[in-house]
This record gives structure tokens, C-alpha cells and sequence, in this order.
């Protein structure tokens, strides 16, 4: 049960003083952190973004929300073992056939994963690990480090006795 009754004039004030100071407080360290952010990025020169944040000035930015996301950001993994739900369906448990190809959302380190079918991204569900294989994570740091192809590629070697075969 809770006291619904006044406080006494020196507690009522004694906390308005202290909210107040606190309020004063939190401003003063939001300000500075967006201070140091805004120069940090400035001097870096990454045009507003700092760890992933945007600058105050940014407000006209849209930012992307977790739906809004491109599928090949996530994760992809295909089905090696069938999975099907217990016979009570729960729409959390997303049912898996043999082939199926399947984005992650949720972390990779964990026994069951969150995800939706390539192509379908309404339909969401949670999986065991242990029904699929790993065909590409975006988001490793050796994707990072693949070699990136600027151009058109280059022409494939062909032997001298199939270009005669061609020229006949």
C-alpha cells in the first residue's frame, strides 16, 4: 500500500531541488557529449556520423529501421534437415523444408535462430542451428577482406586449338 499523503514542506523541496540539479546535471552531459561528437566527426571528417550515431544537425536523415533492412544484409543459411513445428503450430517457430534458403536475424552463436525464408520477409520464425548450414554472412570480417573487382572482369583464357575449332 502506498502513502497518498503530503510531504513535509522541507522533503518536497529538498527533492524538487534535487531533480532540479539532476535535470541541470543531464542536460550539461548531453550537451557535451554532442559537442565532442559533432568535433570529433568534423575532425575526422566523417560528415556528421560518429560511432554509428548521426550529428544533431543530421535530423532530416532517414535511418533505415530493422524491417526496412536489404535482405542480403543479413546472414544466409540454407536448410540441410527438414524442421517441422510440433503439431500445436506456434506462429514463433518457423517451419523449414530441405533447400530452403533462410536470412538471420539473430545473433549466430545461439542453438536456435530467428529468421525468415529469402524472398518472404513477412513470415518470421525461430529454427534449431543444428537444421542448416552457413552459406554467406555479410556482416564476418572476412567478407571484409575479400578482393573487390573494380570494372569489367577479365576475359577468360582460351587455348589455340579452340579458337581453330571456332574459326572452321
Amino acid at each position: 500500500p502506498a502513502w497518498m499523503g503530503d510531504l513535509p514542506a522541507v522533503v518536497a523541496e529538498s527533492a524538487k531541488q534535487a531533480e532540479h540539479a539532476f535535470r541541470e546535471h543531464l542536460a550539461e552531459s548531453d550537451a557535451a557529449a554532442k559537442a565532442a561528437a559533432v568535433a570529433a566527426s568534423q575532425e575526422a571528417g566523417t560528415g556528421g556520423f560518429m560511432n554509428g550515431q548521426l550529428a544533431e544537425d543530421d535530423d532530416n536523415i532517414e535511418l533505415l529501421d530493422a524491417e526496412d533492412m536489404p535482405e542480403d544484409c543479413y546472414p544466409l543459411v540454407v536448410c540441410k534437415v527438414a524442421f517441422t513445428p510440433p503439431r500445436n503450430p506456434s506462429e514463433a517457430l518457423l517451419e523449414l523444408k530441405a533447400g530452403d534458403l533462410i536470412r538471420v536475424t539473430s545473433p549466430l552463436d545461439a542453438a536456435m535462430y530467428y529468421g525468415f525464408r529469402q524472398g518472404d520477409s513477412r513470415q518470421r520464425g525461430w529454427f534449431p542451428k543444428r537444421s542448416v548450414k552457413l552459406l554467406e554472412d555479410p556482416l564476418s570480417e572476412e567478407a571484409e577482406n575479400l578482393p573487390v573487382q573494380i570494372g569489367l572482369p577479365p576475359l577468360p583464357q582460351v587455348s589455340e586449338e579452340v579458337l581453330r575449332l571456332t574459326r572452321t
